[in-house]
């Protein structure tokens, strides 16, 4: 079973990402709070998932808990900038990054660390990008970076305007991220 849930792991933290304009959501300072629910469905060629996420953002520090329907199978993820450890059950892991915890596992090297900005349709700072926004409300409605393209469905309504619906592929690999309820938690000073 822990090979199929490296794989679910793998894949779920993975999937999760040009103009010069101004995208009008939640500010790319590190120091702004958030959190997020939702569900996400994966899949590759041989396998399909499908979970639900609760994300914590608190600047640096994170905490991801990830579970099956009635939470089943569920994983916890804790990171700040020194470490990232994955918990599941009795076992733990413990890496310097999202990347590097991935490739500890699966020997797989993948962009997770670009994550906790594509929820928020943003790209990662300095690194290289693509983006298409829509001409009437300046939201992102495409993110290329990579080599993943992201698609932004839809927004929750409000000021900031955050992301609702997101899918995202790459080679033979794609899913579906759902976000049901965002929090901000503080707003940096403007």
């Amino acid at each position: 079973m822990i090979s199929r849930f490296k794989w679910f792991l793998a894949t779920c933290v993975t999937l999760i990402a040009t103009s010069c304009a101004t995208f009008t959501g939640l500010p790319e300072n590190e120091a702004a709070d958030w959190a997020f629910q939702g569900k996400m469905a994966i899949k590759n060629n041989s396998e399909a998932s499908s979970f639900n996420v609760i994300w914590q953002q608190l600047g640096k520090e994170f905490d991801i808990e990830l579970s099956g329907p009635l939470g089943q199978g569920r994983i916890t993820i804790h990171g700040d900038k020194h470490s990232v450890t994955l918990t599941q059950g009795k076992d733990q892991w413990t890496a310097n990054s999202l990347e590097d915890l991935l490739w500890d596992l699966q020997e797989i090297q993948l962009p997770l660390d670009y994550l906790q900005y594509w929820v928020r349709a943003l790209p990662k700072p300095s690194e290289p990008f693509n983006r298409e926004l829509n001409s009437d409300s300046g939201q992102v409605t495409q993110l290329k970076q990579a080599g993943w393209l992201v698609h932004y469905d839809s927004y929750h309504e409000g000021t900031p305007s955050m992301p609702k619906k997101l899918n995202f592929i790459k080679a033979d690999s794609s899913g579906k991220l759902v976000i049901r309820e965002w929090s901000l938690l503080q707003l940096p000073p403007s």
